[in-house]
């Protein structure tokens, strides 16, 4: 690897990349770390609503040009196929300037190629920025020596990066102010970032009220994450503004500046890091994961997203009936010869977007992170998150038992078990998605509806554990009897529609974006209950539960499945 001040992405580092990316559906290239968090691009983007839904228009950031000859310089190959500007629809990213084919190569970057790291910006000297860093800490640090803290600036690797960006965007409107030399790096690199940042909700203010709940709580939880680095970076600010070196640096001269417009300018570029940064674990515990480990990857980090294609088999058990993402991403990555590189995976015609999958995302964390919904109603990871007080389902396992003919001793069992499956939490989080049915929401239905002493008994050997590594339950029950699951599918679908006719409606006084964006959410969330639960009715009746029935009752009579075949065998050999 070259020295820090190039910020260069060596072997090792290449290797980690690869290991955090998502395994695509259509070919499995990596294993996939234990804390890995998916690799993550952006897309330089400003949202509206257009005549096919929420798109985006073409940023302002200027230098298309200058970066892709930045690139080239430093070892990047780019298909004579592709060019950066704007389609049809006003998306601005990369563009098929012909027809491309399967198969084909479309970018590929070398194992050295430059990518802005906080690493780098913590030993930055163009602007002076690393060694003020290391008297800042050394002058905060908590321990004599030490200049890390978790809640310092030194470690937030996102807060580096936005203040690198700030300073840069910054120093570079200053009249009479040049860049030093030593910024060339990534000067070029920050220039071609869009003007305008993502609409993201962490920075809505009170229009997160309209949001579904989790949304909005995760957007404040991520308002919070930015409120704290601000305030570290006012500090470092304040104690750049009161140094007296007999040389002003870069550095210096960005703290005489207004703060207001400090401030204004690093929220954007907060935005900017949040949608376009790529993340890799930095640690992992029992307890915790970290992801703090966080950079920037030019060219790359230029291709939009395309949410992958809902499943075939889905498509036909739905008889499109609703709207579904069709083609799916444009591209995937892979290595080969020692490069990374992006490849087309289907036919793109020309003037069409060349697109890239962010990875199993959600829509909810996509408007999260980047600012946007997809268009299409279902993609290939729709889901939503189902927000569950715990009391109600310990008083509906209540009205449940006072109902049916459980003894008191089994009703005191039967509540000591949710209990525990709850975990005693105040609520419960349930992802809920349209293609597979949610093992742990079934299970606490199932549960919450047992009412007679025969479903008590069965309920012994249809406990299991749960598999996942942080799952929303304790442990997990499977199908009990057919009255059980006809009462817990009725339940789950009451729970469903009560959030759902809980989340707010719209408001005239939001942005058009934003209403588009949360009435994408809730039409998306809607779509899935209503088909989560239309298929679980048909599985009550549906073969596997009634051949899982009758195996059941065989087994109860001292049947063995091989025998109730080899019967059913000499009965047709004697009807021929």
């Amino acid at each position: 690897m070259r020295g820090p001040a190039g910020a260069f992405l060596g072997v090792l580092a290449l290797q980690e990349l690869l290991a955090v990316v998502l395994s695509f559906r259509a070919s499995p290239l990596f294993a996939s770390d234990p804390w890995a968090r998916r690799l993550v691009a952006s897309r330089r983007r400003e949202l509206r609503v257009g005549r096919r839904g929420l798109t985006v228009r073409a940023s302002e950031g200027g230098g298309a040009g200058d970066i892709v000859g930045w690139a080239l310089v430093r070892g990047a190959e780019i298909s004579d196929g592709i060019r950066l500007g704007v389609d049809e629809e006003g998306v601005r990213g990369w563009i098929a300037t012909r027809d491309l084919l399967p198969q084909e190569a479309i970018i590929m970057i070398p194992e050295d190629f430059s990518r802005l790291s906080a690493s780098f910006v913590r030993q930055e000297e163009g602007l002076g920025l690393g060694p003020l860093l290391h008297e800042f800490e050394e002058e905060h640090a908590p321990v004599e020596g030490s200049p890390s803290s978790s809640s310092s600036l030194w470690s937030d690797d996102r807060a580096l990066l936005s203040l690198y960006i700030t300073a840069i965007r910054v120093l570079s409107r200053l009249p009479g102010v040049s860049l030093p030399r030593g910024c060339e790096e990534f000067a070029v690199y920050v220039a071609s970032l869009p003007a305008d940042s993502p609409d993201l909700p962490m920075f809505w203010g009170g229009d997160r009220t309209f949001l579904p709940l989790h949304v909005a709580r995760a957007a404040a939880g991520m308002q919070e994450e930015f409120e704290r680095a601000k305030h570290a970076v006012r500090g470092f600010l304040s104690f750049v503004a009161s140094r007296r070196s007999g040389r002003e640096c870069a550095m210096e001269k960005l703290a005489s500046v207004k703060l207001d417009i400090i401030e204004e300018e690093y929220r954007r570029s907060w935005a900017l890091v949040v949608s376009r940064s790529f993340r890799r674990g930095l640690s992992s515990t029992l307890d915790s994961v970290s992801f703090r480990s966080q950079y920037m990857l030019p060219l790359v980090d230029m291709f939009n997203h395309q949410s992958d294609t809902v499943d075939m088999q889905v498509k036909q058990q739905l008889r499109e009936k609703v709207k579904m993402e069709v083609d799916g991403p444009a591209t995937l990555m892979k290595v080969e010869g020692g490069r990374t590189g992006w490849f087309a995976t289907r036919h793109v015609r020309a003037g069409a977007q060349v697109s890239w999958s962010y990875g199993d995302i959600s829509s909810e964390e996509l408007l999260l992170d980047y600012g946007f919904v997809p268009d299409k109603n279902l993609h290939g990871h729709s889901k939503f998150t189902l927000v569950v007080s715990s009391q109600s389902l310990v008083d509906k396992a209540n009205e449940m038992s006072r109902g049916g003919s459980l003894s008191a001793e089994s009703a005191n069992v039967k509540f000591e078990l949710v209990q525990q499956m709850l975990r005693s939490s105040h609520e419960i989080l349930f992802s809920i998605s349209a293609f597979s049915p949610s093992r742990s929401f079934m299970s606490v239905c199932r549960l919450v509806c047992i009412v007679t002493e025969e479903e008590m008994d069965a309920l012994s050997s249809a406990v299991s554990p749960c598999e996942e590594d942080s799952p929303p339950t304790n442990f997990l029950i499977d199908f009990i009897g057919d009255d059980n699951e006809d009462r817990a599918r009725k339940f789950g679908n009451e729970l469903m529609q009560q959030y759902i006719s809980k989340m707010p409606n719209r408001d005239s006084n939001l942005q058009d974006t934003r209403v588009a964006m949360i009435e994408r959410l809730i039409e998306e969330a809607t779509t899935i209950a209503e088909l989560t639960m239309g298929r679980g009715e048909k599985m009550v009746q549906g073969t596997a539960l009634e051949q899982k029935k009758v195996k059941k009752q065989e087994e109860q009579k001292g049947f063995h499945p091989t025998e109730r075949k080899s019967k059913e065998k000499k009965k047709r050999q004697k009807k021929q």
